[in-house]
């Protein structure tokens, strides 16, 4: 393939980004037979982006620099071999083009990606351009021959090996890690945190590493969240734990062999997209439910046994997988779509067959607790607070990153005309302000809180925190509402410490800050007063007074 030109069509990258991880790898491997690659990019109005600032990122997060960098392009700017699309939306850029050898690198079935809509029917609508579909696992080949007129080529899924591997010098933490993106939602995470909840109550002694995300976690979690982790780390993590926790919905992620490479056991779900590709050897599935993820979690972690049957398994199974196998098979199938060889029909069948198992009755009375503890949580939060004046009390406890300064926005209108921003004020272990909103309001409105927080090392402040309070402001000469309470105490989640913000009312009503004087509170109450006085007059002269 000296000399060929190709041109990859992707959407935008974005930090740690496995996908577009595998994408660069691949391009690598076309590169070492003597291609030379250019990059086209779909634009993102969420990320507007010039060529510039997208080479930055491709050197920043991937240490790749390609030929040319192109973005919002209508048409190929130069003329080349193979063009190959990287994503359900950019398959039809690729089919409206003038390149005579086209194919689709598949890596997840994305339709289901979407509710039924126009997206899930786009989605599914890609396979159906004509393009000459490269899957990677044998899953996605199944799905790429019952709706492709061509049939795929298949990568196994392979695992850098010079990174993923067993360390001699390891010892196991009674720990387990599991893979935690939510803004992927087949990652199921809401799931895997009620599953893992039950594991944390059942083992309380038990570590629970959280990894692959910015993403704060959910108030009050019991877990400890690493973020996104460099390669290097994932392997120490990986070894120092008992076994982790890898779900997709969809196609399986590479995580899975990148634990099995290290020699960490793999849990899963039991659904049909990982019967395919990932070996019962090393690899449990489980039921898709809280109860029985948990339990599959729990048994396995008796089970010392079968953790060491599976610790020897998964690198014997990745021995033939390394990164560079899959490159080469990559760049094998892209040489037999460039000379039009047609790919060879296979039925692939599968590989794993873990009995399904359902949860015992401990573990299901334990996920319905769980549940009805959340509602619980859930009418709390919900609950509005009653606010007899427009000044709030504010403190925040919990905050261990000793900053130089916190501040607080606070506000209700969607467009934020009534935003109100105010400096904290340390003092003991609290950070506390009075803030005056803008307005009163009888009903209930839903506030925003964000604080931001600035250490000495930075120049801006950043948003660490934030929550939603619903809010009842009433006039100072109503008497506060009893079922709404006027003090509520918030429990909420930061990048590493857990955290409580308390919102107290300030009563009366306060519009500088000072106390009313008595004379203020006189004629509050006056009217009041005067229509008491008639009252008790016109009681007096229809009753009469006894004497």
């Amino acid at each position: 393939m000296e000399g060929k030109r190709i041109a990859w069509c992707t959407p935008l990258p974005s930090k740690g980004a496995g996908g577009f991880r595998t994408i660069i790898q691949n391009a690598r491997a076309l590169e070492r037979c003597g291609c030379t690659s250019d990059f086209y990019f779909t634009p993102n109005l969420n990320r507007p982006a010039d060529e510039n600032q997208i080479r930055e990122w491709l050197k920043d997060w991937y240490d790749y620099e390609p030929d040319h960098v192109y973005s919002g392009e209508v048409y190929f700017a130069e003329t080349y071999d193979l063009a190959i699309a990287t994503a359900w939306d950019t398959a039809a850029f690729v089919a409206d083009q003038s390149c005579k050898h086209k194919a689709y690198f598949v890596q997840d079935y994305e339709p289901m990606f979407f509710p039924v809509g126009t997206e899930y029917l786009e989605a599914q609508e890609s396979y159906s351009l004509g393009l000459t579909p490269i899957t990677i696992g044998r899953w996605l080949a199944r799905q790429c021959q019952k709706m492709c007129d061509k049939e795929p080529f298949v990568t196994d899924f392979g695992a850098d090996l010079s990174v993923y591997r067993q360390l001699d010098t390891s010892e196991k933490s009674y720990a387990i890690c599991a893979i935690y993106q939510p803004e992927k939602p087949r990652r199921a995470s809401t799931l895997l945190l009620e599953a893992l909840a039950i594991v944390k109550d059942m083992c309380p002694e038990l570590t629970i590493y959280l990894f692959g995300s910015e993403q704060a976690l959910p108030a009050n979690s019991p877990f400890v969240n690493l973020g996104i982790l460099p390669i290097e780390q994932c392997n120490l993590l990986y070894n120092s734990c008992l076994c982790g926790i890898s779900m997709s919905t969809s196609n399986p992620s590479r995580i899975p062999f990148e634990m099995m490479a290290s020699g960490l056991p793999v849990i899963d779900l039991l659904l049909p997209n990982n019967l395919f590709d990932l070996p019962s050897s090393a690899v449990k599935l489980t039921k898709p439910n809280a109860a029985s993820l948990a339990g599959t979690i729990v048994d396995l972690l008796k089970d010392k046994q079968q953790l060491k049957e599976m610790s020897i398994a998964g690198p014997a199974y990745m021995q033939s997988r390394n990164i560079e196998c899959e490159g080469i098979q990559f760049a094998s199938a892209c040489k037999s779509i460039l000379e039009d060889a047609p790919s060879t029909h296979v039925e692939y069948q599968p590989i794993n067959r873990d009995v399904e198992s359902n949860a015992n009755e401990i573990m299901n009375i334990l996920a319905r607790d769980k549940r009805r503890q959340v509602i619980k949580e859930a009418a709390v939060q919900a609950r509005p607070a009653s606010c007899p004046s427009k000044q709030l009390h504010i403190s925040l406890t919990g905050v261990n990153d000793h900053p130089l300064e916190i501040r607080v926005a606070c506000w209700s209108d969607p467009l934020q005309k009534d935003i109100v921003w105010e400096y904290m004020t340390p003092h003991e272990e609290k950070w506390e302000c009075n803030v005056l909103l803008s307005e009163m309001k009888s009903q209930p409105s839903l506030f925003h809180f964000h604080f931001y927080i600035k250490h000495s090392d930075s120049k801006e402040p950043e948003l660490f925190v934030s929550f939603d309070k619903p809010l009842i402001l009433l006039p100072v000469t109503v008497t506060s509402r009893e079922d709404f309470p006027t003090e509520c105490r918030i429990p909420i989640a930061g990048s590493s410490n857990r955290m409580e913000c308390t919102l107290k009312a300030i009563y009366p009503q306060l519009e500088h800050g000072k106390r009313a004087s008595q004379k203020e509170q006189d004629d509050t109450l006056q009217p009041h007063r005067s229509l008491s006085g008639a009252m008790r007059h016109a009681a007096r002269s229809l009753f009469g007074r006894r004497r």
